[in-house]
């Protein structure tokens, strides 16, 4: 039984790889879709702040640091739905496709003071990132609300 999980697991990881290895050679007009969710007017918990760990951001992936620095717990559910990456095209942000997920399904409580380290090895998904003005949104709840989180990058 243990034998058939890890094949299946296996192919679906492959197939994973495949497709998105196929997204970052589409057409320039192709790699990236509108956000459905407007995070500039979405609430922030006061405290909170996300950072790239000096020296790791690079084409294909960086390592970015969530401070809570609120009075509150807050929690971290499982991706892709709570995160995006985006880029600034014609003074609008849209979403960079990312067909990949997080087969964690833990959620994490990073308690007030406390700092986690979020590794974002993009390049398997996307590709090596153009350069350009992107942004990596984190959204996390706090008391039963969604907050999210931004830390804007240049490559």
């Amino acid at each position: 039984m243990k034998k058939m999980m890890f094949r299946l697991l296996g192919s679906l990881m492959l197939a994973v790889v495949t497709v998105c290895n196929g997204c970052a050679h589409e057409s320039e007009g192709d790699t990236s879709v509108s956000s459905s969710i407007d995070y500039d007017t979405m609430d922030t918990l006061e405290g909170v702040q996300l950072s790239i760990e000096e020296g790791t951001l690079s084409s294909t992936g960086a390592t970015f640091i969530l401070y809570n620095g609120s009075d509150y717990d807050i929690r971290l559910y499982p991706e892709p739905k709570n995160k995006e990456i985006q880029v600034l095209k014609d003074s609008e942000w849209v979403n960079v496709k990312d067909e990949t997920y997080n087969t964690t399904l833990r959620v994490l409580t990073i308690s007030p003071s406390t700092e986690w380290k979020i590794e974002a090895p993009w390049g398997n998904s996307l590709g090596e990132l153009s350069e350009g003005k992107y942004r990596y949104v984190r959204c996390f709840t706090s008391r039963g609300k969604e907050y999210c989180v931004i830390c804007e990058f240049e490559l």
